[in-house]
């Protein structure tokens, strides 16, 4: 039986003026039938951008991304680790 455990977080703090996002989430599943446990995070930081761009505040994010998945997939040994650029546009 699969087990999983989640977790996102959102957390917007200002620094000199600037509005800045730290956010992301994690994925913790348990092994199953043929599959060993396996972890995905994705923790983003990102600068609000739109108060500088002439949108409204908190519509324009820019920032970086890393995603790390231990045991991609479930499978035994493979690991991700890739540092992504992250561009969010809010409706």
């Amino acid at each position: 039986m699969c087990k999983a455990l989640c977790g996102k977080w959102n957390i917007p703090f200002e620094l000199n003026g600037t509005w800045l996002l730290l956010e992301g989430f994690t994925d913790i599943v348990g092994s199953e039938e043929t599959t060993v446990s396996h972890q995905l995070t994705v923790p983003r930081f990102l600068v609000d951008i739109g108060q500088f761009s002439g949108l409204k505040a908190n519509k324009l994010w820019l920032g970086i991304e890393w995603q790390y998945w231990h045991n991609k997939f479930g499978v035994d040994g493979i690991t991700e680790s890739v540092p992504q650029l992250q561009l969010k546009y809010l409706f």
